[in-house]
């Protein structure tokens, strides 16, 4: 306008010539710093809208949680804040000064950005922890379920360990798997646990099950492996035994008590035969041998008298219950475990009733002393077993609830820890305010 009102002034006397040509520099200064502001202006909008958008990109990313999400939902948008946190940091605060509406926004989306961050990650962290324990338990399972699979029960001795081992960690893992699932069914606001699983305390249990299962017939096959050689020993002597009973009263008495003998053998190791398919053959081999044993002793006793057939029997059986007690209450014993003192328990009963069924009367009263004490030795030392299978069945019971408490307690501990951490974390936020105004 000021160019077009100076453009219309024609010619000027020589002497004002100098007047025109400063104006229209004055002009030319003027439409220079115009032509400056109205770039300044432009610039100023520009950058504003540019600030606008990435502000508008923040608040886009914040989320109002109406359901708990996936996990890795909830970890995708820990990172959409934190960039978003990142993003804020990094506009320079000269550029949000002269905008005042548009630094509230920024601070306001900045501060429920902290805030949704905060929530999160505290979120993320149980169940991120949660989430290793459950594949760290189910990689013991696994690893437990190879080891059953794997299991040769001919190997009597490592496959007893092992299966030792297995039992004691399975009662571990049914801690764990408790916790597990106790987190799997409660909800969370935040994450979604659809993908926990809500079965392991089941699979456990399937463990164990067929754990048991395994050591049970582990303990057969050792059982037979341990009685069979006897009883083909027993058979095969049998076999050779003459039919005809000696003439002679020292080789009859002779010949009845090895047959007592080996008729009290074979009643006990018939008793520990395991039930099965397997075993039935023995089983019905060994049933007649023994038929045949109390066949040829009461042959042999009707030729030597019912004394001498008593004092045989009586002599064979506290043989055999010596044997058994010997071999029951060693010192190796204290080193046995509850399913071998289990075991030494039946054996005991067993040897108890075969002993209180030996006819007393055909015995004078020096042997009929002898059958009460061994009865009492047998008895006694039934209580002992029974009470050190009970003492180390509550201690092994003991440790494994102290183990699984513990690592049940685990990760509240570490919970608790870390919730503690965050408090005195607030508590000192004040002062190191305080501090920094002083």
């Amino acid at each position: 306008w000021l160019v077009a009102k100076l453009e219309a002034i024609g010619d000027v006397p020589a002497g004002l010539l100098p007047k025109k040509e400063d104006l229209a520099h004055r002009i030319d200064d003027v439409n220079k710093k115009l032509d400056d502001q109205v770039n300044d202006l432009k610039r100023f909008e520009e950058k504003t809208i540019e600030l606008q958008n990435v502000v508008d990109e923040c608040r886009d990313k914040l989320k109002k949680r109406d359901a708990p999400e996936p996990i890795e939902t909830v970890q995708k948008d820990a990172e959409d804040l934190a960039v978003v946190l990142a993003t804020i940091d990094a506009i320079p605060q000269e550029e949000l000064s002269p905008r005042n509406q548009l630094a509230r926004d920024a601070n306001n989306i900045k501060e429920q950005a902290k805030e949704q961050l905060s929530t999160i990650r505290k979120a993320l962290a149980e169940e991120e922890k949660a989430r290793e324990r459950q594949d760290e338990l189910k990689d013991r399972l696994s690893a437990v379920a190879d080891s059953l699979n794997k299991v040769d029960p001919e190997n009597v001795e490592p496959t007893q360990q092992l299966l030792s081992s297995l039992d004691v960690e399975l009662q571990k893992l049914g801690g764990i798997a408790d916790a597990c699932q106790q987190f799997a069914i409660t909800s969370s606001p935040i994450v979604s646990h659809d993908d926990l699983d809500k079965t392991l305390p089941d699979q456990v249990r399937d463990l164990q099950k067929k754990c048991d299962d395994v050591k049970k017939n582990a303990e057969q096959i050792a059982q037979l492996n341990a009685v069979a050689p006897e009883i083909l020993m027993i058979s095969e002597s049998l076999q050779q035994q003459p039919e005809q009973i000696p003439s002679n009263l020292n080789e009859q008495q002779s010949v009845l008590e090895d047959l007592e003998t080996k008729k009290q053998r074979l009643e006990n190791l018939l008793q520990t035969i395991p039930a099965g398919d397997a075993t039935e053959e023995l089983r019905q081999r060994s049933a007649w041998d023994l038929s045949k044993l109390k066949d040829l002793l009461k042959r042999l006793g009707d030729s030597v008298g019912d004394k001498l057939a008593a004092l045989a029997a009586f002599n064979a059986a506290r043989k055999d219950a010596e044997d058994q007690l010997l071999a029951i209450t060693g010192p190796e014993s204290v080193e046995k475990t509850p399913d071998e003192l289990k075991k030494d328990e039946e054996s005991l009963a067993r040897l108890q009733q075969s002993i209180s069924q030996l006819d007393r009367d055909g015995l004078d009263d020096e042997q009929k002393v002898e059958h009460a004490q061994l009865l009492d030795r047998i008895n006694e030392s039934l209580a002992v077993i029974k009470q050190r299978r009970n003492d180390l069945e509550d201690e092994l019971a003991r440790r494994a609830a102290d183990e699984s408490l513990r690592d049940a307690i685990a990760p509240l501990v570490t919970a608790l820890i870390d919730n503690i951490l965050q408090f005195d974390c607030l508590l000192l936020k004040p002062f190191q305010v305080i501090h920094l105004v002083v």
